[in-house]
């Protein structure tokens, strides 16, 4: 195996984790690989101790970009790819050891088009874990989007996934910059409707550490409706759009991402009944619980407790 690997890192005033992280990336066994390392607008000492780094080791390649977001700054580090295969990894998370090996081995063994792997999600502040294994294969997308969708299933992050750089480039695969909640959902999806096949291995090698400073954690700590909340709302339509007329001409389902909205809907009508949101996406949620509050019950993806507040929201 000898294959290049250009991991593209989107950073934010991360210098408290970068020590870490390049003792982790160091520790690699699979040493052929490029990190892209893009600052988003930092304000503390992150670009500096990036650049110091780059000075040490010609794999490490720094840009700086104003702070546009995590999607922009994904679009710079594909732009600069040169590896044969692209990860995305965050600085504040951690990997395995056999991270690039075995996703490298499993492209090369199987010549498939996306490579899965296992991995952990752990909450850092109060110490609890859940760990994701499974293994598939196939070009049942309809499947593999259903798991991808399902509440920690495979998952919707880009964290345990490795692509091919050249079908990103040729197909012009990229982050939708005015989408900041479920960009890669909806990643995914353009790269799904343009490949043929993929592998799931069981290994464990991405934890996801989870923090409650993420958008998506952090709401009711707000004292305002945050409209960028309602872009997952957006980026759930857009992939809806994108699966009608797909590159691969395969079939997907109308309804395949059907579960994925509802939880959506319940989420943010949530948010918008709180903060007395006015909008057409209030509208547009509420007619789709009506439609759909019955697979919603009968599913078993969804808690007691979200199916109590679906129908809460439709009485209110």
């Amino acid at each position: 195996m000898s294959k290049l690997v250009s991991i593209i890192v989107p950073v934010f005033n991360g210098e408290r984790f970068l020590p870490a992280f390049f003792d982790r990336i160091l520790s690699q066994s699979y040493q052929n690989y490029e990190v892209i390392f893009v600052d988003d607008g930092s304000t503390d000492n992150t670009f500096r101790i990036l650049k110091d780094n780059e000075r040490s080791d010609k794999r490490y390649k720094v840009i700086h970009q104003q702070n546009t977001g995590v999607s922009a700054a994904r679009n710079q580090g594909i732009r600069l790819a040169s590896g044969e295969y692209i990860a995305f990894w965050d600085v504040d998370d951690e990997f395995s050891d056999l991270y690039l090996e075995k996703m490298v081995r499993k492209f090369e063994d199987t010549q498939v088009q996306l490579v899965i792997s296992g991995y952990m999600e752990r909450q850092v502040n109060q110490n609890l874990s859940f760990n994701y294994s499974g293994q598939s294969t196939g070009r049942d997308f309809n499947w593999l989007l259903q798991q991808i969708v399902t509440h920690r299933g495979i998952g919707s992050a880009l964290w345990n996934k490795c692509f091919q750089t050249h079908i990103i480039k040729a197909n012009k695969v990229r982050f939708d910059e005015q989408v900041s909640i479920g960009e890669d959902l909806l990643f995914l999806v353009q790269y799904m409707t343009v490949i043929n096949d993929w592998v799931e291995i069981p290994d464990i090698l991405y934890t996801y550490n989870l923090s409650d400073q993420s958008t998506m954690q952090n709401y009711k700590h707000m004292t305002y409706f945050d409209r960028r909340w309602l872009s997952e709302w957006d980026a759930v339509n857009k992939s809806e759009n994108l699966l009608k007329n797909p590159s691969n001409k395969y079939d997907f389902k109308h309804d395949v991402l059907i579960l994925k909205k509802i939880r959506v809907s319940i989420k943010l009508l949530g948010r918008i009944r709180k903060f007395k949101y006015q909008g057409p996406e209030k509208r547009e949620m509420r007619t789709l619980l009506r439609k759909n509050w019955l697979k919603a019950i009968r599913s078993d993806s969804f808690t007691n407790r979200q199916k109590l507040k679906m129908l809460v929201l439709l009485c209110s």
